[in-house]
């Protein structure tokens, strides 16, 4: 159907862990061995990592108590402890548990592009969210495209590497969501943002409701960014572990990479260095693309912009051989939330062919796929 294997998860929170681990088994063992990897790198071994799980438990368990049936689930399906899933499921709040103020060399240097279109600047009048995911080329195999559909919770679609609840994607009520690292200092034990929080608030009707669930989250551990969708609006949700920083798009588009880009949070962008000159350089490559093209915007410009080359080494588009972190585009996505379809294309979007998935009315239909279109290198 696709280049991404397709999981398909109904049932209550277990059942919807137990389908995505059993038919993923293999992938998710990947995703483990390769989040141990980059823990190794970081100067965390798998015993300290599960320490660190066992600081950040008690806040999963009073927060976010159905998710972590969830993974229990996808434990047993995938034949593996909960402890290793959390894992998974943490990898980022583990490595810098103890502060975030710089990025680890090897590690934390291959990160995300995000583009926000609001349905004033649209072909087809209606929102569009887009990120490149980029990280080394070595987890660009182990990504799904999962369809779970927990009982009394919404349906969603996520582009996510196998074991996690959930990355980039959309769900049934026509919400969109893509999301990208940035750092505050004040990381440590608390609710984890980046796999947890994310899938909470991928599960909202709307913006304004993904918007309160991050503000009304207990105690995080992390900083994160959300680029948020709905049928009526885009906004950026930028987070420390203790503030909420909230931009809407000027001129009908917004662009967000890694680091703060609220005038209130500049001052924890000081001390990241080169991590910071390579994000500035691939936003500032975009925000002077999309400043020179055609006021409406289609899916096929996207493409074009997640595809850009020039910045050589902080390029826009990632390749391994060529980049300045050996980062490489890991999957490609596109959201069209108000239409609930999702353009993915898995590594590089220049040489990579797009599917288009598409939520359908029905809520016990199938994912359906439309048709494919790509780019030329």
């Amino acid at each position: 159907m696709t280049a991404l294997p397709l999981v398909a998860a109904r049932g209550d929170r277990y059942e919807v862990g137990l389908a995505h681990g059993s038919q993923a088994r293999d992938l998710v063992h990947g995703t483990l061995e390769w989040s141990l990897e980059q823990l190794r790198v970081g100067s965390v071994d798998r015993d300290e990592a599960r320490a660190r799980v066992e600081q950040l438990l008690p806040y999963i368990e009073s927060g976010f108590p159905d998710l972590l049936e969830e993974c229990r689930g996808i434990a047993d399906g995938a034949g593996l402890p909960l402890m290793d899933v959390l894992v998974i499921n943490t990898r980022y709040e583990l490595l810098f548990l103890t502060g975030s103020s710089a990025p680890r060399p090897g590690v934390a240097g291959a990160e995300c592009s995000l583009i926000g279109v609001t349905g004033h600047r649209s072909e087809t009048g209606t929102p569009i969210v887009a990120q490149n995911v980029d990280l080394g080329p070595e987890s660009r195999s182990l990504w799904i495209a999962l369809d779970a559909a927990p009982e009394g919770a919404t349906r969603v679609l996520t582009v996510t590497m196998a074991g996690m609840l959930a990355q980039e994607g959309l769900n049934a009520e026509g919400l969109g969501l893509c999301g990208s690292m940035v750092r505050s200092r004040d990381w440590g034990a608390g609710l984890p943002t980046r796999k947890f929080l994310r899938r909470k608030v991928l599960e909202q009707r709307g913006v304004a409701a993904a918007i309160d669930v991050i503000r009304s989250a207990p105690k995080r551990a992390s900083s994160h960014n959300l680029l948020l969708a709905d049928r009526d609006s885009v906004v950026d949700v930028e987070t420390t572990a203790s503030k909420v920083y909230v931009t809407r798009p000027a001129g009908g588009t917004i662009v967000h990479t890694n680091h703060y880009i609220h005038r209130d949070a500049e001052a924890e962008n000081e001390g990241l260095g080169r991590y910071l000159a390579n994000s500035s350089a691939r936003r500032d490559c975009l925000v002077g693309r999309l400043a020179s093209l055609p006021h409406r915007l289609g899916t096929e410009a996207i493409k074009s912009l997640l595809s850009d080359h020039s910045g050589g080494g902080d390029a826009v588009c990632r390749h391994a051989s060529r980049d300045a972190y050996g980062a490489e585009t890991n999957v490609s996505v596109i959201v069209e939330p108000a239409l609930r379809r999702i353009h993915v294309a898995l590594g590089p979007p220049c040489e990579s062919t797009f599917c288009i998935l598409e939520l359908p009315m029905d809520p016990a239909a199938p994912i359906k796929q439309l048709h494919s279109g790509g780019m030329s290198a």
